[in-house]
């Protein structure tokens, strides 16, 4: 345990940010309690650990606490909408996500988990101008990719979902979600020999992925 304030300071913020909480959150707290400086860093590092160990409460707590002294703290609002994102509640995190975009357009972080929101709740429309914007941003990202994909595929625009697989595949053929995607639009298109050689591949990279068996 380092003997310089500042260094463990920084210290105990990564080991709360992996979820070793053990050794560090009563020190944190304590600095919290003292009125540290760097208040929202501390309770940014807890409730990243509280999530990675989903106590859930306790993260919810340190978000609420942090939005009473700051209401329009973008980083606050958007690991509440992540935690809720955690617990399966998307409608309630798109909220979340939405007010940290009204206060930031450029946090890419949080339209990309406005995103996932929006495709839980088959809302493919709505995302599609997020989905788009982030491809064009990111192009290289492949989940990025997937996911305008997937939401082209639900939509019927299965030519274009198509282009977009075969452009991650490309780059890289053994992309686990990307292979699963190929199989579950030749099955649609009622290629059935097609559709098992890819979603085979797809259950040789992870045979225990649930997706493929829905």
């Amino acid at each position: 345990q380092p003997s310089n304030p500042l260094v463990l300071l920084e210290w105990a913020l990564l080991r709360a940010q992996f979820g070793e909480l053990e050794a560090v959150e009563g020190y944190l707290h304590d600095q919290l309690r003292r009125g540290s400086d760097q208040t929202s860093l501390i309770q940014g590092a807890l409730i990243e650990g509280y999530m990675r160990t989903y106590r859930i409460g306790s993260a919810l707590a340190g978000v609420e606490d942090w939005l009473k002294r700051q209401p329009d703290d973008t980083q606050a609002l958007f690991l509440q909408g992540c935690i809720w994102l955690q617990v399966e509640r998307p409608q309630t995190a798109l909220t979340s996500y939405r007010r940290v975009l009204e206060l930031d357009p450029q946090r890419d972080d949080a339209r990309w988990r406005l995103t996932q929101c929006l495709l839980k709740l088959r809302s493919y429309e709505e995302a599609n101008p997020d989905l788009e914007y982030l491809h064009r941003r990111y192009p290289q990202n492949a989940e990025m990719t997937i996911e305008l994909a997937s939401a082209r595929f639900k939509q019927g625009q299965v030519s274009e979902a198509q282009q977009l697989l075969d452009a991650v595949l490309a780059e890289h053929p053994d992309n686990e979600a990307a292979l699963r995607e190929r199989g579950r639009l030749e099955l649609e298109a009622g290629k059935v020999a097609e559709a098992e050689k890819w979603l085979r591949q797809a259950a040789q990279l992870n045979p225990r992925d649930p997706q493929l068996f829905q």
